[in-house]
């Protein structure tokens, strides 16, 4: 019975994006770009970075920006280009299918979620499929309270990426909200904690082993200038405008996670437990990483959709969402407002034109409260309206990777 109630969730998966990229092929094929689409363009920006490090090895420092573990699985598997991709896709859909077999998402939700636009990395040679897959195990673990999973999500998570310094705290945070003691924390919170140092600790000798440096990661980031240092206004990122408004609105969200967290901060106080810590983690996973771009970038947000977007955190954070909000008016008018003036810290001002675009990510953010309105024809008209828009972004998105424009 599970496993055909699982099997329904990968079936609409695999059809709803077999649906996206025969539209893709379509709008290509219309554009006259289909001729864009080959193994190599697939191959961009960190695919090529990914790519050197498994044919080569950590032959320069730069290069130890990168975690290993991807790399040296596309070697293991000894996949072309197009077969990493496709074997990027299967452990996704299998993902993100357990996750929403796991929360029980309806048709409409699950289809929400599928077509998020940074999602495209998934399909491509990035180890956001990887790290979507290990970050899986870990929310089942903590949803299931099952010790072994989490350890096996956080060891795998740290060795894809360098989330250690972001999972550390939101370890320890998951632990304080959920447990009744400080002591209770660090209890529970001690192997976690240990297997995330083990999983830095695995990468940074991996480093030293082709570099004969330790602790190279750290050179590396500068030389990416990634360094400790106040953020300057106005808000930008790579790739344009368009991208620009993209990031911005995941800090938006993410603004939005960091104040419910101190919500729940104000619940602890009063000696409340928060009992669901894969909501917990999912907070501040999004808070810590939106905090960490800020603080290392100088106000430069690139790659933050992806971050945030292409990971099944998002889909945790927005269930709770789905379930718990109540539909009041007011509420259109605040997000209407502040998120209008939250634009101003990305120069919105400079132009009717991107002040309007800028608009339209407010219009969407108020679209997604109307999914929760009390008249069922509004709420399930605006949830299909977001799925298209997604879809339209999804493709767009797309198409602008494999010609070799920066998306995340």
């Amino acid at each position: 019975m599970v496993l055909k109630h699982y099997l329904k969730y990968f079936g609409i998966c695999l059809i709803f994006y077999l649906f996206l990229f025969v539209c893709f092929f379509l709008f290509a094929t219309i554009k006259g770009n289909l001729n864009l689409f080959s193994q190599n363009s697939l191959l961009q920006f960190d695919a090529v970075l990914y790519q050197k490090i498994k044919n080569s090895g950590y032959q320069e420092n730069w290069l130890c920006a990168f975690f290993p573990a991807f790399p040296f699985l596309w070697k293991l598997l000894n996949l072309s280009i197009l077969g990493i991709s496709v074997f990027n896709s299967l452990i996704f859909c299998i993902s993100v299918s357990a996750i929403a077999y796991l929360y029980k998402l309806n048709l409409v939700q699950q289809l929400f979620f599928l077509s998020i636009p940074s999602l495209i990395f998934m399909f491509v040679p990035y180890s956001e499929a990887l790290f979507y897959f290990s970050s899986t195990l870990l929310i089942i673990g903590l949803n299931k309270n099952k010790t072994l999973l989490i350890i096996i999500g956080l060891l795998l998570c740290s060795l894809i990426r360098p989330t250690t310094f972001i999972f550390i705290p939101a370890i320890l945070g998951t632990f304080y909200f959920s447990q009744k003691s400080i002591k209770q924390t660090f209890i529970k919170s001690s192997l976690p904690v240990l297997i995330l140092i083990i999983g830095l600790l695995i990468t940074v000798s991996v480093h030293f082993y082709y570099t004969n440096k330790w602790f190279v990661f750290f050179e590396a980031q500068k030389l990416w200038a990634n360094y400790l240092h106040f953020p300057k206004l106005p808000f930008t990122s790579w790739g344009g405008d368009p991208i620009v408004r993209y990031d911005g609105s995941v800090l938006a969200i993410s603004i939005a996670c960091i104040i419910y967290c101190f919500k729940l901060l104000k619940l602890k106080l009063k000696k409340d437990l928060i009992k669901n810590q894969d909501l917990i983690f999912s907070l501040l996973y999004i808070s810590g990483t939106s905090l960490l771009i800020l603080a290392y970038r100088d106000g430069n947000l690139y790659s933050l959709n992806r971050f945030i977007f292409a990971t099944p955190f998002l889909i945790i954070s927005c269930c709770y969402f789905f379930s718990c909000y109540e539909f009041k008016l007011k509420h259109v008018w605040f997000v209407l407002i502040s998120s209008e003036l939250f634009w101003l810290f990305f120069n919105s001002y400079n132009h009717i034109h991107n002040f309007l675009l800028f608009s339209t990510i407010s219009l969407y953010f108020i679209l997604m409260l109307f999914t929760k309105h009390t008249n069922k024809l509004i709420a399930n008209a605006s949830m299909i309206s977001l799925i298209i828009l997604n879809s339209y972004g999804f493709i767009k998105l797309f198409n602008r990777f494999i010609s070799n424009n920066w998306v995340g």
